[in-house]
């Protein structure tokens, strides 16, 4: 049985408090609802809060702090006008369920099998995180008694009830961070790619309810995060970037990432596109969706285009492909050339498609000018240097299904670049991509376009081609003549 946490206690207790209940209020209504035994076990009487205080407390500690008893409370004349002051009650204690969360049910549910997995609900294990565990968790989680692995499931629940504003401390990122750290091997991975989706929920989100009076709270994050810019900046050019990416999907796969370079011009991987370019798959099944995101817990889609495929003859047969690079067949194989090799800019694992609506003229999400991601920066060429922050935005697929994309992920870390390869046509860096990212542009901290994501190995790096190697091409330079380069 599950029993409230302190939050909840405190709660009511303020509620009861604020509606002025006294220790006679208290006793009457105890009696009405046929709970003498509570009345009659009350400690002798003290102020008036303290009455207030002991009463909630033997309420909790007896389980009678009920659903019945909660709407019993919001039938009492002083209460009923409180009724969102009710509900936040009733989500504290479990009887409803909150309209935000960090999670959905089922990625919620995937965190609690990786818990267990990770053998996090026995011995050892269960008792260093119930001692590290961080103070706010145990504030806003439902207590079990004699059932651990339920305790478990309680502290991840109580942590996902959380509504994240800009600045605010994650309570589940608290919790994952030392789950991750105790978790056996078995659960570790799963954890670590729900740590990672919640980043990238925090930072979407804060940047999808972005609003220029909110400069401090704003500056927090962003501090946080380990980006050293103004906020109010980095956040309006985040919604900006947000709308210029897009899933790609052929038929009812999904199969990566794009983000547009030009009014009608995609960006993405070779390897993403490989099927179509060679005819296994036909172009005309091949859809782009923009604005495929996870707002309010729902998710949410915006436009679908098309490659531009009208022209399409025998002599050519991809009118939509501008121009195309492969990767290199180590890197196919999983065997990618050390970093302090040269890899040839004959493999650079791209394709620039033209699709068959200027999109980047429509306005997107944020209400403004879609626009698109510049190939041709006004400054001097992005150095890379050691340790710089890179941001990766794209659409990784599903754990369960490798052709199921998700909404828009978020991936940031402040110091992120790891090193490039002589003839810079590769670079490696740390920030965390989850499976399926490839496609995805990756971004400095003023949200410049940088590199296209393509590969990576798993704990050791993730690696992209450095758009500069790609805006050398004579193909793709004759494409942009006109754009002025791609906004910004």
């Amino acid at each position: 049985m599950r029993y409230p946490g302190p939050y909840s206690l405190e709660l009511l207790a303020d509620l009861l408090f604020g509606v002025g209940f006294d220790r006679a209020a208290i006793e009457a209504f105890l009696e009405d609802q046929a709970l003498n035994d509570v009345a009659g076990d009350l400690p002798a009487p003290a102020s008036k809060r303290k009455d207030i205080d002991n009463a909630v407390k033997l309420l909790g500690k007896r389980g009678k702090l009920t659903r019945e008893l909660v709407d019993a409370l919001e039938a009492e004349p002083s209460l009923t006008p409180l009724t969102d002051d009710l509900d936040k009650l009733r989500i504290s204690l479990e009887f409803i369920d909150p309209i935000d969360t960090l999670l959905s049910p089922a990625e919620l549910d995937r965190v609690k099998c990786a818990g267990r997995d990770a053998r996090l609900h026995q011995g050892l294990a269960f008792s260093r995180l119930k001692n590290r565990l961080p103070a706010a968790v145990r504030r806003h989680a439902c207590r079990v008694v004699g059932d651990d692995a339920d305790q478990l499931d309680a502290w991840f629940d109580g942590a996902n009830r959380q509504v994240v504003g800009p600045g605010d401390d994650v309570r589940m990122l608290d919790l994952l961070e030392v789950a991750i750290v105790l978790a056996d091997d078995a659960g570790k991975a799963a954890l670590e790619n729900a740590r990672a989706r919640v980043e990238s929920t925090v930072l979407i989100g804060a940047i999808a309810e972005f609003h220029a009076g909110e400069r401090g709270e704003l500056q927090q994050v962003v501090v946080e995060f380990g980006i050293a810019v103004d906020a109010n900046e980095f956040f309006a050019r985040g919604r900006v970037a947000l709308g210029r990416i897009c899933k790609i999907s052929m038929s009812n796969d999904d199969f990566g990432t794009g983000f547009l370079v030009g009014p009608d011009l995609i960006l993405t991987n070779y390897h993403v596109m490989q099927q179509a370019i060679s005819g296994m798959r036909s172009p005309e099944d091949v859809r782009l969706t923009f604005d495929f995101r996870r707002e309010n817990g729902q998710e949410l889609s915006g436009p679908r285009v098309k490659l531009a495929t009208a022209g399409a003859s025998d002599a050519n047969p991809t009118p939509w492909l501008i121009d195309s690079s492969p990767m290199t067949e180590d890197e196919r194989q999983g065997r990618a050339a050390d970093i302090d090799q040269p890899t040839s800019d004959e493999f650079l694992d791209f394709a620039l498609c033209r699709i068959d609506v200027a999109i980047g003229n429509d306005n997107g999400p944020h209400g403004g000018p879609r626009g698109h991601f510049s190939l041709y920066p006004s400054g001097p060429e992005f150095a890379f240097t050691k340790g710089t922050a890179l941001t990766i935005i794209g659409h990784p697929t599903s754990p369960e299904n490798p052709l199921v994309s998700r909404p828009q992920v978020f991936a940031i870390e402040p110091d992120s670049v790891i090193a490039v390869n002589p003839g810079k046509t590769r670079v490696r860096y740390r920030t965390n991509t989850l499976k399926g990212s490839s496609g995805s542009p990756v971004l400095s901290p003023a949200w410049q376009l940088v590199a296209l994501h393509h590969y990576g190995k798993r704990l050791q790096y993730n690696q992209g081609i450095p758009i500069a190697a790609i805006a050398t091409r004579q193909r793709v330079k004759d494409a942009l003549i006109g754009t002025n380069g791609g906004g910004e």
